[in-house]
């Protein structure tokens, strides 16, 4: 598929300012030309990891929070997942914004009947520790943080700095349905509509 006239036709269009206020909600991702997610959107993905909708959701922003969802499943074993990139954002010019990534995690597992016969046969009585077993995977959710803490060397004794994984974003374009960005160096372009 190739957007990339059309992306600079609207970008032309938007030859302003970015009006934040219409940042905030979820949008769906429905193009990228970005090489680190270009692989998740294969269509004919061999198994066992199949990615669903790809979406990025802003807060207002005071708030200043963003977050990367990716559903995906795991035929024979997850029904469903959703992968979380949580973020915080602020305004650097009238066209770009700063991600500063905070955690990574999973969570919103749905485990398939298959896996959940096998964890706790319906033949047999169902212990505490099945009950248990799965109710752990409903309801797990594991996240990781992204952020380094710098080398003592680099720390004051009255400072305890953090480097935090970021970038800049430059917004091209957006209105109430459409939303085109790209990611400073190789991050490659981004194109969303409202969910």
């Amino acid at each position: 598929m190739y957007v990339i006239g059309p992306d600079v036709g609207l970008e032309a269009l938007s030859n302003r300012a970015i009006d934040y206020t219409l940042l905030p909600g979820r949008w769906r991702l429905i193009y990228t030309t970005a090489p680190d997610v270009r692989p998740l959107l294969i269509a004919d993905r061999p198994a066992p990891f199949q990615v669903g909708n790809i979406y990025q959701q802003f807060s207002d922003v005071e708030q200043g929070d963003v977050q990367n969802i990716i559903e995906f499943s795991i035929p024979m074993l997850l029904q469903k997942g959703t992968v979380e990139v949580r973020a915080k954002y602020d305004i650097r010019s009238p066209q770009r914004i700063r991600l500063m990534f905070q955690e990574a995690g999973v969570r919103n597992l749905s485990i398939t009947d298959e896996l959940e016969l096998l964890l706790a046969p319906a033949i047999l009585p169902r212990s505490w520790l099945n009950h248990q077993v799965l109710l752990a995977l409903r309801e797990a959710e594991v996240f990781v943080p992204l952020r380094a803490r710098l080398p003592a060397l680099f720390q004051s004794a009255s400072t305890s700095l953090e480097r935090n994984f970021g970038s800049d974003y430059l917004l091209t374009y957006l209105d109430d349905d459409t939303l085109i960005g790209s990611q400073t160096g190789s991050g490659g372009t981004f194109i969303f509509v409202r969910d």
